[in-house]
């Protein structure tokens, strides 16, 4: 969902009531091309990817609050009297995008992966056997290397979510200029943990997808890559509540891995995204046009008054 951007100047101690359009009597929707003039550059080159970095330390689906935006704008715009009154929305839902588009690129181009048995073979391995196989780190699809042996290396460095993340969120990162990078995760830890995360579940629903060997995505909202299909969650099992925390312990995996470790992964989905993004047919430039991920260009963001 692409909404669009409202940022409407407040008076000091009065509150922005909703736009309406005159003609038409219904409330307006907003680009980037309502913006004061003097705003359009510094929100779309520094307040959209300096939010996007700061969403990409926290838990997938965390939602900032809005003292925390505000406190995003001003450090943007601090002499500026603006009120935010915004919502994110679904920058996470690229990342699904991302490693749909990754894995249907792989089968497409894999001449050993043209059959529809072939890719079911693919899947159900890459997903491996063991019951919560992503949660406990046994899913093959998500080491750089796992032999038949269950021999394993490179945490978090499988193929696909490599591009996922080079595809989703380098984009962000590249665009992020330098004198903003302090501010992502003040007072956290400042790694993009969870855009790491969104990658390693978006490829997860992607090889779901998949496990057919015919691409099948379900219906309606349970097709979506949410919180509610994908999130942490409590689900009532012979009438016991019990709390589903995969999001949570993959994170907390995410944020024991070692300055070296993380290195390694940023410096081979760099690598990934900068040797394919000149290419028109490329598919982190595809993405990047369908979901409006070049922050210099998007609006979306807000809606406004261990080796």
């Amino acid at each position: 969902s692409n909404t669009l951007t409202q940022v409407t100047h407040v008076p000091a101690g009065l509150a922005a009531g909703p736009l309406v359009n005159a003609e038409t009597g219904k409330k307006m929707r907003f680009s980037g091309n309502h913006l004061d003039a003097r705003l359009q550059g510094p929100f779309n080159n520094r307040l959209i990817p300096l939010t996007r970095a700061t969403m990409a330390v926290h838990t997938p689906w965390y939602a900032l609050s809005l003292d925390e935006r505000q406190a995003l704008f001003d450090r943007v715009f601090p002499d500026i009297p603006h009120e935010m009154s915004n919502r994110v929305t679904d920058w996470q839902s690229k990342f699904g995008v991302a490693a749909v588009t990754a894995i249907d690129a792989k089968f497409s181009n894999d001449l050993f992966l043209l059959t529809q048995e072939a890719r079911a073979t693919y899947c159900q391995d890459a997903l491996g056997t063991h019951e919560h196989g992503v949660e406990a780190m046994k899913a093959p699809f998500m080491w750089k290397r796992w032999t038949d042996s269950g021999k394993k290396q490179g945490k978090f460095r499988g193929e696909l979510i490599l591009k996922t993340f080079a595809f989703a969120h380098y984009p962000v990162v590249q665009s992020l200029p330098a004198d903003l990078h302090p501010l992502v995760g003040e007072g956290v830890d400042a790694r993009p943990c969870g855009a790491l995360i969104l990658s390693v579940l978006a490829v997860e629903r992607a090889l779901r997808m998949w496990r057919t060997g015919v691409k099948t995505i379900q219906p309606g909202a349970l097709g979506h890559f949410s919180a509610d299909n994908w999130g942490d969650k409590t689900i009532i099992v012979n009438g016991v509540a019990k709390r589903q925390e995969k999001v949570k312990r993959l994170m907390d995996r995410a944020r024991k891995m070692e300055a070296s470790a993380w290195d390694v992964f940023l410096r081979e989905a760099r690598s990934l995204y900068l040797a394919h993004k000149s290419a028109r047919e490329n598919h982190a430039i595809v993405i990047e046009s369908h979901s409006d991920l070049s922050s210099a260009s998007s609006d979306s963001d807000f809606t406004a008054a261990d080796e």
